[in-house]
């Protein structure tokens, strides 16, 4: 009881630390949705509730906004973690800076992470030296 009840209280306090990189208006409108996501990607992933929510707040604080997360960016990051082994700051960090480079090109969280996926698996790097090249080079692909 003591266990299930501390997992409770971590997964409040996530859930207050990722409302915290929101404005105030998009608190209001969205907080449940984030609440019901994590728990739904807690529940369909390898991941825990915790872990999503922990996920949510690095792709916010990365500059993905509240309704990307929402529609599919939270389940794309996830996707990326595991298929590039990753921890789930890293595999959000990295799908923001693909969606900021190629923001023209209308890239989802999701077609992101198939490209680095798939880019990885047909090369012999990994989706962390694909993160270092899109770092030395994101300025001039944006162009």
């Amino acid at each position: 009881l003591g266990f299930a009840t501390k997992k409770a209280a971590d997964f409040e306090q996530q859930m207050s630390n990722t409302l915290s990189v929101m404005s105030p208006s998009e608190v209001n409108e969205y907080k449940d949705a984030l609440r019901e996501l994590a728990i739904q990607q807690g529940t369909d992933t390898k991941y825990s509730a915790l872990e999503a929510a922990q996920a949510q707040e690095e792709l916010l604080k990365a500059g993905l906004s509240v309704k990307d997360v929402i529609n599919g960016g939270l389940s794309g990051a996830l996707s990326l973690a595991t298929a590039g082994e990753l921890d789930l700051a890293s595999a959000a960090e990295i799908a923001a800076t693909v969606l900021n480079t190629f923001k023209d090109d209308n890239l989802s969280v999701a077609d992101a992470a198939n490209i680095l996926a798939g880019a990885a698996n047909a090369s012999a790097t990994g989706v962390e030296e694909m993160k270092m090249s899109l770092q030395q080079v994101s300025a001039v692909a944006s162009g």
